[in-house]
């Protein structure tokens, strides 16, 4: 019975512990008046696995990351985010725009902004989805570090996520009454 207990309790404390993830959207950006300063302090995730592809050419060898598949007797380069990878704010590429880089190199990033008719978690307008140069009927194409990737056209749904911690959030207004004397 102390063994049932007690895996309750830390199961509990672990379920605690974890984050829980929202997505980002305009209605956050507009409501908090988050500027580049603030954005570079927030962690981000990524909703669901993002796939970028692009074909080799002849006598190109040289890969820094992902893997090389063979499709079709054609060699091609991945690269996998998967879901929940985290990432950091690099710089605003333009207005709602935030271009988000999920390794060490800033130049390797992928751009999100806010998607019109979407909604978070809890209702919050504009969705911040993965934007692309195209998006063809069952595919995108997006620049990551200096060249081109494909990508399934699911990858337009992947969204950003935010830890939000509301701790008893209260708006509160306070006024100080100065006090009413006798003439």
């Amino acid at each position: 019975m102390k063994n049932i207990i007690l895996t309750f309790l830390l199961g509990s404390l672990a379920w605690g512990c974890t984050p829980q993830l929202s997505h980002f959207t305009q209605s956050l950006v507009q409501q908090y008046q988050y500027d580049d300063q603030a954005l570079q302090k927030i962690q981000f995730y990524l909703s669901d696995d993002i796939i970028l592809h692009r074909a080799l050419r002849q006598g190109e060898s040289t890969i820094e990351q992902g893997r090389i598949s063979i499709r079709n007797g054609r060699r091609v380069e991945e690269i996998v985010f998967p879901k929940g990878t985290p990432g950091v704010f690099v710089f605003s590429p333009g207005k709602d725009r935030l271009a988000i880089s999920f390794e060490r190199k800033a130049d390797h990033y992928l751009i999100f902004g806010p998607a019109k008719n979407s909604r978070g978690y809890r209702g919050e307008k504009g969705v911040y989805r993965l934007l692309a140069k195209e998006w063809k009927k069952d595919y995108g194409i997006v620049t990551y570090g200096d060249k081109e990737y494909a990508t399934p056209g699911r990858s337009a749904y992947v969204g950003l996520l935010v830890d939000i911690d509301e701790k008893g959030i209260v708006n509160r207004r306070v006024k100080e009454v100065g006090g009413r004397t006798v003439r």
